[in-house]
């Protein structure tokens, strides 16, 4: 059976597991046709975790069952948090369900085993998204923010001053604001989900009155032509995790590519996807850790192992979404491996398929886990008023940077790689669009001694060495949309910075004997003091994710 909840930017259709789980299912539909969600409130939505619903107080402490009582969990080992758009019961502690549900935006294993799984995602996944992108989880990103107003603003006379822009996948139309605080003389907000009326409110009020015209329709939408014209700067936020996860760029190059005059300006202007060699034992072991509860023998006298490889592999090309320690890096600063994406130049060919080669000098003697990534974001757009040059600034994501919403990402391999330092990792990541706004990742890569390193000229000849070295090889796939959250990390001391070793990375000994002498650390650490508001993912917001779920 399903049934559909309609919301302010689309509907949800949702399969409910009614033989599975009886009791959940028909507290569910029978709430469903009584009204009791009807203009009820989003009273909990985390990026990449979950969006909760359900409270007719809005509170997330309120809300009752059919029975007018709290009723026991239904737990089927089969119904798990295994993907985006899983459907479960919210809950105060074992066996205290009542009316709140919850959706997830990624698999989570970790509710497992905690919350009634009771129905699936058939159909509303762009709804989906557009809940996990609602603006305040952005807006109250200061970094995100307060860049984006920073690149604005100070370009007022250069770029902004009298020109029409566009504001592609407006959302509550902060840019849009933005772009007439620098002088715009009228913006294009085409934003397609039902933020749009919200936003057509806003941009009445008396500083922007007649100066906003909301377009509620794709930007792709042939229909948009007819009411935007040629403009001279488009602005976006079309940002996922590791640059391109969602897709959204290529709405803002189709814009680039129908909209904008020769010669306009696109902020951002750029962006980086950086990658880069990871060591962590703890995530990797606790990873395997998940898997092998599919090891067991006799669970509940039913044999489960049958299931361990598909687990393993699931669980292993899940990226882990979250920050970590610019201490867990393994290689030079100065090898980390770029694919730079320019906005004003690149295809749509080139955007929905590429190669990043790899090519990292280790630092250290360790074991290789992984592979870490993050963006940078260039705002450095051409001058439009001759004899007024524009200003360029940027944002990092890494991280030795302060926090953003997009964190880091991390890619785990199946089995580590043991390496030296002063060896030399090679390879290549393999990025493919899918079906699900988003990507494809495989990885092939090969420790070498240096020398060896220098012999080797081209992919092809590295590819081949590859072929007739297979135990110094190691390969991953994974898929950028199954991401899974781990927010452990809490900053590094600041009082004294940690040292490699404590991550199980080793220098040279000369490097370590030099360090005395010249008194450097190793890494700048990041100040885990900042407002928490500017912090996301930090232990003091979300480190109890049983907490974050409870009523």
């Amino acid at each position: 059976m399903s049934v559909t909840l309609h919301t302010e930017v689309g509907d949800l259709k949702i399969e409910v597991f009614c033989e599975q789980v009886p009791q959940a299912s028909e507290n569910f539909l029978a709430l469903c046709a009584s009204g009791y969600y009807d203009d009820t409130l989003i009273h909990r939505n985390i990026a990449g975790f979950i969006v909760q619903m359900g409270d007719p107080t809005g509170t997330g402490k309120g809300g009752m069952s059919i029975w007018e009582k709290p009723f026991d969990d239904e737990l089927v080992p089969t119904l798990c948090h295994d993907r985006r758009g899983t459907v479960s019961m919210a809950n105060s502690g074992p066996n205290s369900n009542n009316s709140q549900f919850f959706i997830t935006y990624a698999q989570q294993p970790s509710l497992d085993n905690k919350y009634t799984v009771f129905g699936r995602l058939v159909d509303g996944m762009d709804t989906l998204a557009a809940l996990e992108r609602l603006e305040q989880n952005m807006l109250q990103d200061y970094v995100r923010t307060s860049t984006y107003h920073s690149a604005i603003t100070q370009n007022s006379a250069s770029v902004f001053n009298g020109q029409l822009a566009m504001d592609v996948g407006a959302g509550s139309g902060i840019l849009s604001f933005f772009a007439i605080q620098a002088g715009a003389r009228h913006v294009y907000a085409v934003e397609a989900s039902g933020v749009a009326e919200k936003l057509r409110k806003m941009a009445q009020q008396p500083a922007y009155a007649g100066r906003i015209t909301v377009v509620g329709r794709k930007v792709e939408d042939p229909q948009a032509a007819a009411i935007i014209p040629q403009v001279d700067v488009i602005v976006s936020e079309p940002i996922g995790v590791l640059l391109v996860h969602e897709r959204m760029i290529e709405s803002f190059i189709y814009a680039r590519d129908h909209f904008l005059r020769p010669g306009g300006a696109m902020l951002p202007s750029s962006g980086t996807i950086q990658l880069a060699p990871l060591s962590d034992a703890a995530l990797w072991n606790e990873t395997l850790t998940k898997a092998r509860f599919w090891q067991q023998r006799s669970f509940y006298n039913v044999d489960l192992n049958p299931y361990f490889e598909a687990a393993f592999d699931e669980l292993f090309s899940a990226p882990v979404v979250g920050c970590f320690s610019p201490n867990t890096l393994m290689a030079t600063e100065e090898s980390t491996a770029q694919h730079i994406v320019d906005f004003a130049t690149v295809t749509m060919d080139q955007l929905r398929n590429f190669d990043i080669p790899l090519q990292w000098n280790m630092r250290f003697t360790g074991l290789m886990h992984g592979i870490a990534g993050w963006f940078d974001l260039a705002f450095a757009p051409p001058s439009l008023q001759s004899g007024v040059p524009a200003v360029s600034s940027y944002m990092s994501t890494g991280p030795h940077a302060p926090a953003t919403h997009w964190q880091q990402i991390r890619l785990l391999l199946r089995q580590p790689l043991a390496v030296n330092a002063g060896q030399v990792v090679r390879g290549i990541m393999r990025m493919r669009i899918n079906d699900h706004r988003s990507y494809d990742m495989d990885a092939e890569i090969i420790c070498l001694d240096a020398d060896e390193s220098a012999r080797v000229n081209s992919m092809a000849a590295l590819l081949a060495l590859m072929k007739s070295h297979p135990t110094r090889v190691r390969s991953g796939k994974w898929y950028l949309q199954e991401q899974i959250y781990n927010y452990s990390y809490t900053g590094e001391p600041l009082d004294q910075p940690a040292k490699p070793e404590t991550a199980n990375l080793y220098l040279p000994v000369n490097a370590l004997l030099a360090e005395s002498s010249t008194q450097v650390t190793s890494v700048a650490p990041v100040d885990p003091n900042l407002p928490t508001d500017f912090v996301i993912g930090t232990k003091s917001q979300t480190t109890n994710q049983d907490q974050i779920m409870r009523q």
